[in-house]
């Protein structure tokens, strides 16, 4: 049998009268039987044996969510419930609220799908999502639809009107009246800076959230000179949108000394506040991304932009960007049990290396003992080994010499046996004086220099 195949999946048979002589591949189709009509674009596609009937997907989209965003973005979200089988697809259609649709297939991996605020919605515009899961037998009858209406920004027109500033010690007080439809406001926020700007477009970023009062206190930034600031207050919706206007007010301010602000009160001073004019008490983050005074919502010390999930306490970040339930070590996600066993490995290393290191020491120092005291032996040796060879040399030199110089013989005794430093004695060819004493005892006794204690020669 030979048949036809749609783009997307449909088929119809074209013939099918093919027998085993009619494998010469050509294939003749009677167009009259089929009123000579031109098939769309397709592919043909012969078969053999019983035609098996495919069933329509018994799986289906499931908890459609469609959700109006800031800015006029629109995002959906759903699963799928029962089989999704490799023959399926999604079948998408998104419609505005003139019934002008947008049909697509997509894989049925696809779980969201977002409208950009800036190309694909316009506001107060609503857009309406069908979803259906289809094979080439049909589509499920179980249908998902939802539907948002785009917002973009703060409806009826409210504005500020009436603002004041006034100032006292390092504080500007910054007051206002509503005025226009205020039933989509939800606060207002108060910008400004230390210059004008012409297009509300450009109005300054430094703000401060007021809530939904009409007052609010502001701390003088810190500086030099004497500027004029400028203000404004601006509506801002549930969806985040805020309004742009031109400066409302300004006041003149004379910096008088140098004095560090802490502009937005949170206790961290502007010179280190990350978050300069918004409330916040973040303080923790890693090495390479701290922020200080920022939005902390769930209180674990990591400002929400930099937390992996900013209202549970007990998950933040690590370095890599990985989500972390642990205290952070040294910029990574350890837990601190073992963060504390890394400690005492390290700590018992250390303490063997010390070890190591007093045993190396108390060995060199023992060695040295030894090398000292064989150095003093031997060079007691030496000494002893040259003084005999002096005492020899001098006793050569002394029975060489005239014999003239000889102190008087004196019957020695108990007392004289030493001779006194007193005595003088003859200076030999070898620089030593030398002393018989008693004369003609025979017994020599040296010095080498006059008045000192005399040595007996050996």
């Amino acid at each position: 049998s030979v048949f036809w195949v749609s783009a997307n999946g449909l088929m119809a048979k074209l013939w099918d009268s093919a027998t085993s002589n009619d494998a010469d591949g050509t294939v003749t189709v009677d167009s009259l039987s089929y009123g000579a009509q031109v098939l769309p674009a397709g592919d043909i596609i012969f078969f053999g044996g019983e035609i098996i009937v495919v069933e329509p997907p018994t799986g289906y989209p499931n908890g459609l969510e469609v959700v109006a965003q800031k800015g006029g973005e629109i995002s959906a979200y759903w699963g799928y419930v029962g089989t999704i089988t490799t023959l399926d697809w999604l079948e998408m259609t998104i419609c505005d609220s003139q019934n002008n649709c947008a049909t697509t297939q997509e894989n049925t991996y696809t779980t969201s799908r977002m409208m950009s605020g800036q190309s694909e919605t316009t506001h107060g515009e609503t857009y309406s999502f069908t979803l259906k899961v289809c094979n080439a037998g049909g589509c499920n009858s179980n249908i998902a639809t939802n539907s948002a209406t785009a917002d973009s920004m703060v409806d009826g027109n409210p504005t500020a009107t009436q603002m004041q500033v006034s100032t006292t010690e390092g504080i500007w007080t910054v007051s206002w009246a509503e005025y226009g439809d205020t039933s989509d406001v939800a606060g207002w926020m108060v910008c400004w800076t230390d210059y004008s700007w012409f297009i509300p477009g450009d109005m300054p970023s430094t703000c401060i959230d007021a809530g939904e009062s009409t007052t609010i206190d502001l701390y003088h930034p810190s500086g030099t000179g004497t500027k004029t600031y400028y203000f404004v207050a601006v509506p801002y919706d549930d969806k985040g949108n805020v309004n742009n206007a031109l400066p409302g007010t300004d006041i003149i301010l004379t910096h008088w000394d140098d004095t560090i602000y802490d502009s937005d009160g949170d206790g961290f001073t502007d010179d280190i506040d990350d978050c300069t004019f918004i409330y916040g008490n973040s303080s923790k983050g890693n090495d390479s991304n701290i922020l200080l005074g920022c939005t902390d919502s769930d209180g674990d010390g990591y400002a929400d932009t930099i937390d992996s999930d900013p209202e549970d306490s007990t998950k933040w970040l690590d370095e890599e960007g990985e989500d972390c339930d642990k205290p952070l070590v040294n910029d990574d996600c350890i837990d601190i049990s073992d963060a504390e066993n890394e400690d005492e490995k390290k700590k018992d290393t250390e303490d063997d290396s010390s070890g190591l290191i007093i045993g190396i020491a108390s060995g060199i120092g023992g060695l040295l003992v030894v090398v000292i005291i064989l150095l003093v032996v031997i060079m007691s040796r030496n000494k002893k080994s040259m003084s005999d060879e002096t005492s020899i040399y001098h006793q050569e030199q002394l029975f060489e010499e005239d014999q003239n110089y000889h102190q008087p013989y004196v019957e020695p005794n108990a007392h004289n046996m030493h001779p006194s430093i007193s005595y003088n004695g003859q200076v030999g060819s070898d620089g030593y004086e030398w002393l018989e004493h008693p004369q003609g005892s025979g017994i020599w006794y040296w010095r080498n220099q006059a008045g000192t204690q005399w040595s007996k020669h050996q």
